[in-house]
């Protein structure tokens, strides 16, 4: 009797691996192309080097501002803008600006660096008085010199009254001050529907004087808030009338013994 002998079926070899294999190292070789390229072009080539630098702001001056900030940003010219600190230009340019209220600078791939800026706003017109000159200033929010030799109509005028001759670079008056002054003009003329023509500061007797419609004086303590000074004035409505009576001026700083008390004097 004959044996059944089995039968085995040969499969056909896979490809499948050996497929993946080469596919594998043709991905990581190409990979390692690009790879390089990009290395290349970042490290070693100028692709990426600063060529210029450009400023986007809007101030009248023909350009003159402009050329400031390319001209203090000049060392950057030739770097890899890849790897150009971008905060520490803005801190630079904000220590050498500071009557800029934002500055941006930020990268334009591939060779450009760009500067956004703006300013604080125009608050007052400050007209100086000293023994030696008298000048006429606009001043920003923060109390520095914007123009010189100029006036805006629209903006509070502040009477400056010192000894020193004027440091335009400085601050001509302080950021708080200058709200105090500018803040009380604004709470006398809501709260007693009184025009103010025009503010008066002396910073050694470190006091406020308001001009108003009826050309008469208020005075005020810069050293003290003015609306609790203000509150007096208010108090005394019924013994003088602000509205009718001639008067030169009214000292709010006085403080008396039995309690605050207002001196006036008509003309």
């Amino acid at each position: 009797m004959l044996r059944r002998q089995k039968i085995r079926r040969i499969r056909p070899v896979s490809r499948i691996s050996s497929n993946k294999k080469s596919g594998s190292f043709l991905g990581k070789f190409l990979f390692l192309i690009f790879l390089s390229v990009v290395i290349y072009f970042v490290f070693f080539s100028e692709f990426f080097l600063v060529q210029s630098i450009k400023t986007d702001g809007e101030i009248n001056d023909g350009g003159v501002l402009s050329s400031k900030i390319v001209q203090s940003l000049s060392d950057v010219r030739g770097k890899n803008l890849v790897f150009l600190n971008t905060n520490n230009l803005q801190k630079r340019l904000m220590d050498l600006f500071p009557d800029f209220e934002k500055i941006t600078v930020y990268k334009s791939f591939p060779k450009t660096v760009k500067v956004g800026f703006s300013r604080f706003p125009d608050s007052a017109n400050v007209i100086y008085e000293s023994p030696s000159v008298r000048s006429v200033f606009i001043i920003n929010t923060i109390g520095m010199v914007v123009k010189s030799d100029a006036e805006k109509p629209n903006l509070p005028f502040i009477r400056l009254q010192r000894d020193e001759p004027v440091n335009v670079e400085e601050t001509l008056i302080e950021k708080s001050k200058l709200n105090y002054i500018l803040e009380s003009k604004t709470y006398f003329e809501d709260k007693f529907g009184m025009n103010v023509k025009e503010l008066v500061y002396k910073p050694h007797a470190r006091e406020v004087h308001l001009l108003t419609e009826r050309n008469f004086e208020i005075w005020l303590d810069i050293q003290k808030d003015f609306e609790s000074q203000f509150k007096k004035l208010k108090k005394a409505a019924t013994i003088l009338d602000i509205y009718k009576e001639d008067l030169l001026y009214i000292d709010l700083r006085i403080a008396g013994s039995v309690g605050d008390r207002i001196i006036y004097k008509r003309r």
